[in-house]
């Protein structure tokens, strides 16, 4: 499967402090695999390597966040609004979150490949 190709890209060695770094987060990423699989996350920051730090508003709180491998994440296309996030970082509430998560369209297989 090739459904985490467009982050591969990012992630090739690691970090780079390429903008598409700033661009990440804030994005609305659908988990791929795990127990957590088809979950809707926010990415709310980044790690070393090939990992980022997401969460969802109820579950995963900002204060509790999930470290998650970026090959385990698909890319929605959606962001959350630029109010919510100013020097890189999310700004919003956990329950902002949640509702800006809820109101995501839901699909079911519609993977790219």
């Amino acid at each position: 499967m090739k459904i985490w190709r467009p982050l591969r890209r990012i992630f090739t060695k690691g970090w780079s402090d390429s903008k598409d770094d700033e661009d990440l987060i804030g994005q609305i990423a659908r988990s791929v695999s795990g127990r957590d699989e088809g979950t809707l996350y926010v990415i709310t920051g980044k790690e070393d390597g090939m990992f980022v730090t997401v969460s969802d508003g109820t579950r995963r709180t900002l204060s509790d966040p999930k470290r998650k491998n970026v090959r385990h994440l698909l890319l929605t296309g959606q962001r959350i609004p630029d109010e919510f996030i100013r020097q890189g970082k999310v700004t919003a509430s956990d329950g902002q979150i949640a509702k800006l998560i809820s109101e995501y369209p839901r699909f079911e297989n519609s993977y790219e490949s």
